[in-house]
C-alpha cells in the first residue's frame, strides 16, 4: 500500500504491507527479504522496537542493520530504510522534499497523547531547517474512532482532546486520527500535504492485522520509508 501523496517523489521509496506477510516468516527473519521483494535494494536497514511514548531517533547506520529503541526515526542518508510494525497504532509518512529528510512514527494511543509527531516535526526542524510548510505527511491506516473504545482510566490523557471524545451509552471511544489531524496542522503542515489513507485496521480484516480484534495475536504490517540514489 501507497500513497498518492508521495509516489510524486521519484527518490522516495515507501509502504505499507498487507495481510499476506506475516511477521513470524518474513519480518523477524529478514526485513530485507520483504524490501526486495518490494523491488528494493537497502544497503542499510534501520528498525524500531517501540517504547509506546515519544522519542524520536536520527538513523546513519554503517550497520547493515540496527534497531533503535524509540518510536520514531528520521534521515537524510540516501539507501537507509526506515521500518516499524503496526496492528492498529498509526504508521504517518514525514518527507521534506526540500531537504530530502523522510521520517517515519509509530502512533499508538500514547504516542499520539504525547505528541510523537510533533517531536519528529520538531526534530527535522532542529536538525535540517526544515520549514513546516514544505513538509509531506502521509498517514497509514489504523484503528478508527468505531473500535477504539477506551476505560474511564485512561480517559484523563485525552482531556484536552475533548472534541475527540465520543459517548455511546456506557462505553467511550477515542477519534485518534482526529487527534493527529489537529496536531499535524496545528504544527505548520499545510492541508494540501497531508493524506490519511482513512482505513480501520480493525474493520478491514481481509487487509490488515489488527492487534484488538485478533487478541493475542502477533501478526503485524511492515511499514516503511527509504531515499534511493
Amino acid at each position: 500500500m501507497q500513497f498518492e501523496l508521495l509516489k510524486k517523489y521519484p527518490e522516495l521509496s515507501h509502504g505499507i504491507s498487507k495481510k499476506n506477510y506475516k511477521q513470524s516468516e518474513i519480518f523477524a527473519a529478514n526485513r530485507k527479504t520483504y524490501l526486495n521483494q518490494q523491488g528494493l535494494m537497502p544497503t542499510r536497514i534501520a528498525a524500531v522496537k517501540q517504547v509506546h511514548g515519544n522519542k524520536v531517533l536520527y538513523a546513519s547506520l554503517d550497520e547493515p542493520t540496527a534497531t533503535f529503541h524509540a518510536d520514531a526515526l528520521f534521515t537524510d542518508k540516501p539507501n537507509i530504510f526506515l521500518t516499524i510494525n503496526v496492528a492498529d497504532c498509526y504508521p504517518i509518512f514525514v518527507y521534506d522534499p526540500v531537504n530530502k529528510i523522510a521520517g517515519l512514527a509509530h502512533a499508538g494511543w500514547r504516542g499520539i497523547t504525547k505528541q510523537v509527531f510533533c517531536n519528529l516535526i520538531d526534530s527535522f526542524v532542529l536538525k535540517f531547517n526544515s520549514e513546516p510548510q514544505n513538509i509531506m505527511v502521509s498517514v497509514g491506516p489504523g484503528i478508527a474512532k468505531c473500535h477504539f473504545e477506551i476505560q474511564d482510566d485512561v480517559l484523563d490523557n485525552f482531556k484536552v482532546y475533548e472534541d475527540a471524545i465520543f459517548y455511546d451509552k456506557e462505553k467511550i471511544f477515542v477519534d485518534l486520527p482526529g487527534i493527529l489531524k489537529k496536531q499535524i496542522l496545528d504544527r505548520g503542515v499545510l492541508l494540501k500535504n497531508l493524506q490519511f489513507s482513512g482505513l480501520c485496521t480493525y474493520c478491514e480484516e481481509d487487509l490488515f492485522f489488527s492487534r484488538r480484534r485478533q487478541k493475542e495475536s502477533d501478526d503485524v504490517m511492515m511499514v516503511y520509508i527509504g531515499i534511493t540514489e
